[in-house]
């Protein structure tokens, strides 16, 4: 049995190449990316669904096997499954930044615990809105949203000598913007609320210095819950859509074909 050139060259852009871009995903998105998944999971996960897409892919671009044209390649591709799996993992970082506004206004800010997703200290609230986003990201099949953007990512920008151009990366710069408008919403009504009362708290503390120990701050918790109770109704609407929106920026300005 004779193995060509051509045929190696067309079983390794089937694979390889298709793997590239799913591990550069794989490594930074929201759940599947997460530090609290093991490297080797993700890693069989990966070449499981690489094995399952490839054979489904557009035809690619022949190209020859010398170093630095496969180190090139390789990088292109990781670089457009990381810039996929980050505009997808703001959104989350959205509900986290929103989260830590409000526990600072509650007085919850020196409260934290480790995030399983980024591997940081975080707020304990924020690290309960994590916990929420992810089980409204996967009741809503964000897992398959997340799959679906990677098979339509290769009939979109194709594996080839072309990649990611600089307005592509300009979109993924500028989407970083959506993470503080996202978490502007998550905590805008808590936030006005909180703030109130610590305005009336201030006035009152003027005339009864003692009001802000014994009767404000655990006024303030409580209020804090009872808010944070009455959004989480509305969570689900803001997390879909700022899953939607990151879904549009990547379809329509990373992905476009150059």
């Amino acid at each position: 049995m004779v193995v060509s050139d051509t045929a190696i060259i067309s079983l390794i852009g089937t694979y390889l190449w298709p793997l590239f871009r799913i591990l550069g995903m794989f490594s930074i998105a929201p759940v599947l990316g997460a530090r609290l998944v093991p490297m080797r999971v993700r890693l069989l996960l990966a070449v499981a669904i690489t094995c399952v897409i490839a054979p489904a892919l557009p035809p690619f671009s022949p190209q020859t096997l010398d170093a630095p044209n496969v180190l090139f390649t390789g990088a292109q591709q990781m670089l457009i499954g990381v810039s996929m799996g980050f505009v997808m993992r703001m959104a989350f970082a959205a509900l986290e930044l929103g989260a830590h506004i409000i526990a600072l206004q509650m007085g919850l800010g020196f409260a934290s615990l480790l995030d399983p997703q980024g591997g940081v200290q975080v707020p304990t609230l924020s690290q309960f809105y994590i916990m929420v986003g992810t089980l409204m990201f996967l009741a809503l099949n964000g897992h398959f949203l997340l799959l679906q953007l990677l098979f339509d990512s290769f009939r979109l920008l194709p594996i080839g000598p072309v990649g990611l151009d600089r307005d592509s990366l300009h979109a993924v710069a500028l989407w970083g913007g959506e993470m503080f408008r996202g978490a502007v919403l998550v905590a805008l009504s808590a936030t006005v609320a909180l703030v109130s009362v610590n305005i009336l708290t201030g006035v009152m503390t003027r005339a009864v210095p003692q009001f802000n120990m014994f009767v404000a701050f655990p006024a303030i918790l409580l209020l804090g819950y009872i808010i944070i109770a009455i959004n989480l109704s509305s969570l689900e609407q803001q997390l879909g859509q700022l899953l939607d929106s990151a879904l549009y920026t990547v379809r329509n300005d990373i992905l476009r074909t150059n």
